[in-house]
């Protein structure tokens, strides 16, 4: 075996007696501050490694003699350099060998066992047992060291680094997240590049780089941030950068990861800024893309302007006598001698600036059969107007409630809520947003109307429970729901239950036995004591959910004698219609129809017997929980659309994901609006209760 042959021994002593002859009598008295700051093996032919030792302390250190003993599979701390006449300063790092000269034992990976770093006399001042960190950390490729991180520290651990880094501060490659960062201004003339932090807490930007794509579509890194670099929360941080020739530019992480970016083509407005404009977002943060004619380097972004344009007439409430002008643009309007004018009478002027989203608020002497213009301040042009030949559904507005553009600077609607002064809100005549409420959040429900209002949820789902725990409190609930304009709807349960009391599961509408429909069953349902009395106490609708079979229609078919699965469904819809409607001609019947098309067999849905009877089917279409894509669930919408009419479909949507996790209002939002341009005429949210409900006041499918 090595070092047990006395040859072998010999040899050795030999060479280390050759290799370090010297032994000088300098020597500092504090060479133990000295410690071995990386090791880079020799990876390829013709190189033979080096290593650099590192003074972290505050004095000069004479390291005269010094020597660097090497142990491989062959040698044991064989000398392999000695050290020249020289100090290492305070804070140096000192490469061994020096340029031109080379370790007398090269040092490779895959033998090298351990490094010394000792005085002239052979008294150790660190080691480093590379056999032990190899086979725990692994070795370097091509490019990387071992090296003590954080570098320069004594107490530190020597890691496998990507990148070797002789005579410089250790490196190693650390994964930083940016997510909440964007770029929110640049000024190409000026220079400089605005980013914005939204999220929580700083976050470090070493090594994230902004990256300039010019006309010819080429990358160029503009600026690339150093250590110790970092964003505070809510910190807008503008930074210097050449951006000449700018097409697009790109916030990258040090992960390669594009956090955000910037296109002309993004931008809304036409031409280039000039030396006093900016791209800005607007409004600051969230906005889109515009030329700004105010730069704000290192604040939040505005702009203002004196065309007034794009100012509109937002809400009008003859009874009261007001008028409402609403700025609905991203910039600080300038409005000085703007004026009101109430059948071709003055009725104002407008005087200093409007916010975007701002609103102004005169008061007006004025009938339902007013027309009201907004002219520029030199009376010549019409800015905007208003008439009641105005509004879509050619209603006038009760006591407490306007004509409001809905939402804010869109289409006229007649509503029940008055909302002066704020964001105008209301359920528009058509409405058709629905959401299924359970009957254990009754106490909450009239406080939830004063949002659903605002958030353009029309209609309410309540399930009957409601009257069997709350009946004393649904007076007022649907008083108040009447004054809003929201239609109550009950939400009953027919073929199926899960309440513990009498029969659970599944009930068949068909009695086997004697081949006929379950008329018992239907008058239970439609009966005094459920659905009559619900139309009875005053709700809009009814809402009829398992009005099926549970996947065995089909072996309830007995046709010599007239009976079908299909048929017990269709003869319970032309009942509910015939006895619920004699109550109520305009109550509204809907639905719940599983989301499979031809799916009659097995279930006894048949969308075009149904929709004979059924004003709104109501296909669940769970995006989430089928693993639907929107082309997919727009597909069904448009299906049962077609084959239910003349009844509309209103489609289903889940509030959450396939786990059960509420989604978010953005994501919820998008599920709706995947039915824009569909046959699907209304979205019933599933349900109250899961995720966050989105602002759906401009979600018009009827229109």
């Amino acid at each position: 075996m090595k070092r047990t042959l006395t040859s072998l021994i010999a040899i050795s002593l030999l060479i280390f007696v050759q290799a370090c002859k010297k032994e000088p009598e300098y020597a500092s008295l504090n060479l133990d501050k000295l410690i071995i700051n990386e090791i880079c093996p020799a990876l390829s032919e013709g190189e033979n490694g080096w290593i650099e030792i590192m003074n972290p302390g505050t004095e000069d250190i004479d390291v005269y003699g010094m020597k660097i003993l090497v142990t491989d599979d062959y040698y044991y701390r064989n000398c392999a350099y000695q050290l020249p006449d020289i100090s290492i300063k305070a804070g140096e790092r000192y490469v061994i060998p020096e340029a031109g000269k080379s370790l007398s034992i090269g040092i490779k990976a895959d033998n090298l066992e351990e490094v010394c770093l000792s005085s002239g006399a052979d008294e150790l001042v660190a080691v480093v047992d590379v056999k032990s960190l190899a086979a725990s950390v692994g070795k370097p490729q091509a490019g990387g060291s071992w090296s003590l991180i954080p570098d320069g520290s004594a107490d530190a651990e020597m890691i496998v680094s990507e990148k070797a880094t002789p005579g410089e501060k250790n490196y190693k490659f650390v994964p930083y997240k940016i997510n909440g960062i964007i770029i929110n201004e640049i000024s190409p003339a000026e220079g400089w590049v605005e980013l914005y932090h939204s999220g929580i807490g700083a976050l470090t930007l070493y090594e994230t780089t902004l990256v300039l794509t010019d006309w010819s579509d080429v990358d160029h890194v503009i600026y690339s941030f150093e250590e110790g670099s970092t964003i505070k929360s809510r910190e807008y941080l503008p930074v210097n950068a050449n951006l000449g020739d700018l097409k697009a530019l790109k916030l990258v992480s040090n992960e390669g990861i594009v956090v955000d970016s910037f296109q002309l083509s993004d931008v809304k407005d036409s031409g280039n800024p000039i030396s006093s404009q900016s791209y800005s977002r607007l409004p600051d943060i969230t906005g889109d893309w515009y030329i700004s004619g105010t730069p704000t380097k290192g604040a939040a972004n505005q702009d203002s302007t004196e065309d007034i344009s794009e100012l509109v007439l937002n809400e009008f409430s003859p009874a009261s006598g007001w008028v409402e002008i609403c700025n609905p643009t991203v910039r600080i309007l300038r409005v000085d001698r703007a004026k009101l004018v109430v059948d071709d009478k003055s009725a104002g002027t407008l005087n200093g600036t409007i916010n975007p989203g701002g609103r102004v608020v005169m008061n007006v002497t004025a009938t339902n059969a007013s027309t009201i213009k907004l002219l520029s301040p030199d009376g010549s042009t019409v800015v905007d107007s208003f008439s009641a030949a105005n509004v879509a559904d050619g209603m006038v507005p009760e006591d407490g409630g306007s004509w409001s553009r809905i939402p804010d600077g869109d289409s006229w609607y007649t509503v029940k809520t008055a909302s002066k002064n704020e964001q105008n809100y209301g359920i528009i005549k058509g409405n058709s947003v629905g959401i299924w409420y359970n009957q254990s959040n009754t106490p909450s429900l009239s406080s939830n109307l004063d949002k659903f209002v605002k958030l353009g949820i029309g209609h309410v789902f309540l399930h009957e429970y409601a009257f069997k725990y709350y009946e004393d409190q649904l007076p007022a609930i649907f008083e108040k729901a009447r004054k809003l304009g929201i239609s109550i709807h009950i939400w009953m349960q027919c073929f199926w239950w899960n309440d513990n009391q009498g029969v659970n599961g599944w009930r068949s509408p068909v009695i086997d036995a004697e081949k006929r429909y379950d008329q018992d069953m239907f008058d239970d349902i439609l009966g005094e004591n459920r659905a009559t009395k619900y139309v009875k106490a005053g709700v809009q609708g009814i809402h009829f959910d398992y009005i099926r079979f549970g996947g065995t229609a089909y072996k309830h078919d007995y046709p010599e004698v007239g009976v079908t699965g299909v048929g017990a469904i269709d003869e319970f819809c032309r009942q509910a219609s015939e006895k619920l409607k004699a109550i109520n001609p305009d109550l509204i019947l809907s639905a719940a129809l599983m989301s499979e098309r031809g799916s009659e067999r097995y279930y006894g849905q048949h969308p075009e017997s149904m929709g004979q009877y059924i004003d709104i089917l109501v296909p669940m279409i769970y995006l989430h929980s089928s693993g639907y894509s929107y082309g997919t669930c727009v597909g069904i919408a448009n299906y049962f659309a077609q084959h239910g009419s003349p009844a509309l479909c209103w489609a289903g949507t889940q509030t959450y994901t396939g786990s059960g996790s509420g989604l978010g209002a953005d994501e919820l939002k998008a599920d709706c609006e995947a039915y824009i341009g569909s046959q699907a005429s209304g979205v019933v949210l599933f349900r109250h209760g899961l995720g966050t409900l989105p602002n759906l006041l401009d979600l018009k499918l009827n229109e």
